[in-house]
């Protein structure tokens, strides 16, 4: 693998090379207010560029004299004239007087790897400013950034257990979209899902937040399956100063975070956040009794009865000479107690676990290196239904580079890369007994990945993309991509798009060794057998019952189809039309029984029981046949030998099974019929038909067939507010233990924040206004209101 990532690399250098210039154009665009211009594309010849969020570009280009062009959706002007010397950097700022749509100047930079407006880009994204997060800010939790967004399926159990999820199919703790905080992969390696709890920073901090929504494989790899959804905090060059905010309210809650960051000289800028919070949860004890019918009873009650988190960071910033050229460097830690979340075995509280992080990351016009460490040390996990204690510590390391150029005299534009990751977990208790795994187990991944777009005149713009991934666990996999966008007139978009994707099973549905019921003690029998046995130790004192992980189990795959429309009408209104068809296989199942289903024996490597190979073969027939006359059949049927040979009752297992067929559709529409006011509506409609499926494992989406999402907003000088409400249709929920059915609920938030001063400013965050009491997931918890108040100090 390493000449075809040397290979790849190559062809990004030499075309990066060859993009080399002379000479440089830089400048800002700015609109009638005077403020900077995003999405604005300039041109000079073949050098191409789109003005950032501040409406800043450059440009690198020969010497010469050039016409500069400025363009956004059907407003254009020139500039003449433009003199640029060898080695040197022209200034141009041009202020332009176009009145246009707010969704015209959105940029975004996940869809393709690079920036481009969001009307252009070849996949479904929906983007939250970091002035919309900070006005959202005092809850605290990520997901609620994007809950009222199109197509999003968000479910919620305790105060930080969420489901974040796209187009279906989901389940406890789903992994389906890719979550990125500045590159880095905060997931948990042994389920691959997200601890929303433990994120090390405030949500003021964040710079924008992006979702890409359908598979994204071809340039993300494994768990892109359903989308990407980009996070990206402020760097230590922007807000000099500090921000201190104190939040208290129902709940118990009680949280103080700040940011500050400042330059350090010599081109070095700093930035810290830092925050600590302690609040109730919506959990409750089920010991004795559960909230509602057909929730299983708990054999503990809730060890903490209070979240507490804490949480720092350092980031430092160099500016590297005039090719804008950027090193950050950073690191934190966050630490967790008292959270509780949904399994399909049942609740768990993690009650210690720390979350210690850093990133290196090197950015240039055409390369950006990314190197990052993500830790996870869990002394202090409890099983609510066995109560047993559990042990889980691992990291996920990864480093990735890549290129970009433009291509064919400004008309075309390569993205490539390669990247690796090194993932390892171990479940090992302070005794060095595993927990959770038979051992501890590494995985190391590999991929290559590049994409070309190229305009076909000038309404129409192609994609192509294509990845490849390889496992130490599984043979490599392809996941390629293609797209059509064509401009059918000035602020109307036509998206036509192929892309496949992969998801693969976690370490958990691959190694999980965990008991599931009391152990069968058979030492009777083995002193019965102990004259012929010759010493040999049969351990049949107490044989457990476990449930396996099956490393026999293949990636997840997911082949759609999608047609998007976009339409700028006027100033005021935004309309988006996305409708998907997908084909899903391979489905990882829930733990079955290992045997006595159509499916057969799940896990091939736990076979029929074998005695010991010391035995003489006499003496091993006698040893099997007793325990196959004093067992049950369907018990005896079980009797497996574990990796180091010991018996085990083999209960459970994972299976790959299931194709299904989805369609769906996500409509949205923004209005801004005022200034300062905006009102969004979408929905968001799902279909399935199940192909393949086995009667012990019925597919389900796990997700309402129609959801509807309402918004209202004003943002003034001094005031802002904003209301919105969730609507989701009645489903059914099968997540292992936990079956059941979710009435349809709707849900109203409000927000309001007033600016007191130029220092301080005072807000209420109101979560389930009405307090309507519902659940989302069937075995969750009940959600009831969370009023909020919070007081924030700039300095």
């Amino acid at each position: 693998m390493v000449p075809r990532a040397l290979s790849l690399l190559l062809v990004v250098s030499s075309l990066c090379a060859a993009a080399e210039a002379s000479g440089r154009i830089q400048g800002q665009v700015t609109g009638p207010g005077g403020e900077g211009l995003p999405g604005v594309r300039v041109s000079a010849g073949a050098a191409e560029a789109l003005t950032d969020e501040e409406g800043s570009f450059s440009l690198e280009i020969p010497a010469g004299t050039y016409e500069l062009t400025f363009s956004l959706g059907a407003e254009t002007v020139a500039q003449a004239g433009v003199e640029v010397r060898e080695g040197e950097t022209a200034r141009v700022d041009r202020p332009v007087e176009w009145l246009l749509n707010v969704a015209e100047s959105i940029t975004v930079t996940s869809a393709s790897r690079r920036r481009e407006r969001i009307v252009e880009a070849p996949a479904a994204v929906t983007v939250v400013t970091g002035e919309e997060a900070a006005r959202q800010s005092s809850h605290g939790q990520v997901p609620k950034l994007l809950e009222l967004a199109p197509g999003v399926e968000l479910t919620q159990s305790g105060l930080y257990d969420f489901n974040f999820n796209l187009r279906g199919f989901n389940t406890s703790l789903n992994r389906r979209v890719l979550v990125l905080i500045d590159g880095r992969d905060p997931s948990l390696p042994f389920l691959g899902s997200q601890e929303w709890s433990a994120f090390s920073f405030p949500l003021y901090d964040v710079e924008s937040v992006e979702l890409v929504r359908g598979p994204a494989s071809a340039l993300y790899g494994s768990d892109a399956f359903n989308g990407v959804l980009n996070l990206v905090t402020r760097s230590s060059r922007e807000g000099e100063g500090g921000t201190a905010q104190l939040t208290f309210g129902e709940l118990s809650t009680r949280r103080l975070d700040a940011r500050y960051s400042r330059p350090l000289g010599g081109g070095w800028y700093a930035k810290l956040v830092g925050g600590i919070q302690e609040s109730e949860d919506f959990a409750r004890s089920r010991v004795g009794g559960a909230e509602y019918e057909g929730l299983p009873l708990e054999a503990i009650p809730l060890p903490r009865d209070t979240i507490d988190v804490s949480f720092g960071g350092l980031r430092l910033d160099k500016e590297l000479g005039q090719d804008s050229a950027l090193l950050t460097l950073e690191g934190g830690t966050a630490s967790s107690q008292g959270s509780t979340f949904l399994t399909n075995i049942g609740r768990v509280q993690a009650t210690d676990v720390r979350r210690p992080w850093v990133r290196m990351n090197l950015n240039t016009r055409h390369w950006n290196l990314l190197a990052a460490r993500s830790d996870r040390d869990a002394d202090g996990l409890v099983s609510l239904g066995t109560g047993g204690d559990l042990y889980l510590d691992s990291y996920r390391a990864n480093a990735e580079l890549q290129g970009n150029a433009g291509l064919w005299q400004g008309k075309g534009r390569l993205v490539g890369g390669a990247s690796f990751t090194e993932i390892d977990v171990d479940s090992a208790d302070p005794r060095g007994v595993q927990t959770l795994m038979h051992r501890p187990e590494r995985e190391r991944r590999q991929g290559l990945f590049g994409q070309v777009d190229s305009d076909l005149g000038d309404r129409l713009k192609a994609v192509a993309a294509l990845r490849w991934d390889k496992s130490s666990l599984r043979e490599g996999h392809f996941s390629p991509k293609a797209a059509l966008v064509w401009a059918v007139r000035p602020g109307h978009t036509l998206r036509l798009s192929y892309n496949e994707a992969f998801q693969s099973p976690n370490f958990g549905e691959l190694f999980t060794r965990i008991q599931v019921a009391r152990p069968l003690d058979l030492s009777a029998l083995e002193q019965a057998l102990a004259p012929a046995l010759g010493g040999t130790s049969l351990g049949l004192g107490n044989v457990p019952f476990l449930a396996l992980g099956n490393d026999d189990l293949d990636v997840e795959e997911v082949r759609s189809y999608e047609l998007g429309y976009s339409a700028v009408a006027g100033r005021n209104l935004f309309l988006t039309v996305d409708v998907y068809r997908s084909e899903v296989e391979g489905f990882v199942s829930t733990l079955l029984p290992q045997l006595g289903t159509s499916l057969g024996r799940l896990n091939p490597d736990f076979g029929p029981y074998q005695a010991p190979r010391t035995l003489p073969p006499q003496v091993a027939a006698l040893v099997i046949s007793t325990l196959a006359s004093v067992l049950p059949p369907e018990l005896f049927a079980l009797l497996s030998n574990d990796l180091d040979g010991s018996p085990i009752f083999a209960t459970l297992s994972f299976v790959n099974v299931g194709r299904v067929d989805t369609q769906g559709m996500d409509v949205a529409l923004q209005w801004s019929p005022a200034r300062g006011w905006s009102a969004g509506l979408s929905w968001s409609h799902l279909d399935f038909e199940v192909r393949e499926e086995a009667a012990e494992n019925p597919i389900l989406p796990n997700a309402a067939d129609d959801r509807v999402h309402l918004s209202l907003s004003y943002v003034g000088e001094r005031f802002d507010s904003a209301l919105g409400l969730r609507w989701a249709d009645g489903f059914f929920w099968r997540g292992g233990i936990f079956q059941g059915r979710v009435p349809s609920y709707q849900v109203v938030d409000w927000s309001a924040n007033f600016q007191v001063s130029d220092r301080w400013s005072v807000g209420l965050s109101v979560a389930n206004l009405l307090d309507e009491e519902h659940i989302e997931i069937f075995g969750g918890d009940f959600l009831g209101r969370r009023a909020l108040g919070h007081l924030t100090f700039s300095w």
